[in-house]
């Protein structure tokens, strides 16, 4: 082999992430801020914009945010 090694030929290994580090990932992109809301059954997560302060969307999928802004790896799933 030459010019690369074993390591760098084989795909990457999926590696688990848990939300509290995505939140705090995503916390740091783009003037935006993901709320929590815990009031009813289940947790619903809100991203709001920071600088117009409004809602942009319900509901968010934490992990197709995290992989759409790129502070996910494609390799990297979320943890439940």
């Amino acid at each position: 082999m030459t010019g690369a090694t074993r390591h760098s030929l084989l795909p990457a290994l999926p590696s688990a992430v848990n939300r509290r580090a995505l939140l705090v990932r995503a916390l740091k992109k783009d003037n935006r801020k993901i709320g929590v809301d815990r009031s009813g059954q289940g947790t619903r997560y809100l991203l709001v914009d920071t600088m117009a302060n409004s809602l942009v969307e319900v509901d968010v999928d934490l992990e197709q945010l995290a992989k759409s802004i790129g502070v996910m790896e494609p390799w990297e799933t979320l943890a439940d």
